[in-house]
């Protein structure tokens, strides 16, 4: 009979916490939150540090935002080596070479 791992160790707890700090949707949600903020500051007049305060961003966050300094979407790490149409024809040239008979 085989030996289950207790999903209850505090190794599995710790581990499922980072995978939710670090998911893609959060990234999105905050982008999404940033824009809503900004653009209640633009239409109801809300100051910086109102704004990140509604909606749960640092008054830092929003302020490079608004400022310019840094694009409202942009995230940490390095850029992309290749542009998207280079990503879809490095993924179209393998099936269009299948359908040539050259698998």
């Amino acid at each position: 009979m085989a030996v289950r791992a207790s999903t209850s160790s505090p190794a599995v707890k710790a581990a499922k916490k980072i995978r939710k700090k670090y998911s893609p949707n959060k990234a999105r949600e905050k982008e999404t939150r940033a824009r809503r903020a900004l653009y209640d500051m633009k239409v109801n007049h809300l100051s910086v540090r109102k704004a990140a305060d509604t909606f749960d961003l640092s008054y830092s966050f929003v302020q490079r935002r608004v400022s310019g300094s840094v694009e409202v979407e942009a995230r940490h790490g390095t850029g992309t080596v290749f542009t998207d149409s280079e990503e879809r024809q490095f993924a179209e040239n393998p099936s269009e070479m299948a359908k040539r008979g050259m698998s």
